[in-house]
């Protein structure tokens, strides 16, 4: 075969491969963003826990008596 050829099966199996890589970086892309929002919607779960312990001790800890200047 003469190099014409040879270039020209190059260039048939890029455009031939090229759909599948683009479809496997979008699978991986959209598995990395499900583990993103489900690491997301975790966080978002642990700050409400800490918040509401945060209001519930600091309703706690404070005293029923203001200290006011007269």
């Amino acid at each position: 075969m003469n190099t014409k050829n040879w270039i020209r099966i190059c260039v048939l199996t890029g455009l031939l491969a090229w759909p599948a890589v683009e479809s496997y970086r979008l699978y991986v892309a959209q598995r990395q963003l499900e583990a993103s929002l489900l690491l997301q919607s975790q966080v978002n779960g642990r700050l409400q826990i800490a918040r509401l312990n945060h209001n519930q001790t600091t309703k706690r800890t404070e005293s029923p008596v203001s200290f006011q200047k007269h």
